[in-house]
């Protein structure tokens, strides 16, 4: 017996992503007596891996705040999928015989 053809399902299973790990970011945190962010009264780094809770200095009036990213980790994710599936089928069947 003898094929004409294949016929060909292979392909992959869908790939994925987890939910991500490990991600952060670290800001500097400012607060100013003014409206205008110059008169500067307290600054700290923040960390979004840590809690954290500021307060001005007595008798200070919040004017203003600002905060500037100083680092960001993208964290990562765990990979799913992409899994090969499928076969390869032999089709198209012929049957030969030899006479002797």
């Amino acid at each position: 017996m003898f094929h004409g053809s294949a016929e060909d399902t292979r392909s992959c299973s869908p790939c994925g992503c987890g939910e991500p790990e490990g991600a952060s970011c670290t800001i500097m945190a400012s607060v100013y007596s003014d409206g205008a962010c110059a008169e500067q009264v307290a600054s700290t780094l923040v960390s979004s891996r840590a809690p954290f809770c500021g307060v001005t200095p007595p008798g200070v009036a919040l004017g203003s705040k600002s905060a500037e990213v100083v680092a960001v980790e993208p964290g990562a994710c765990a990979p799913s999928g992409g899994e090969a599936i499928g076969q390869v089928l032999p089709a198209e069947p012929s049957t030969f015989c030899c006479l002797a």
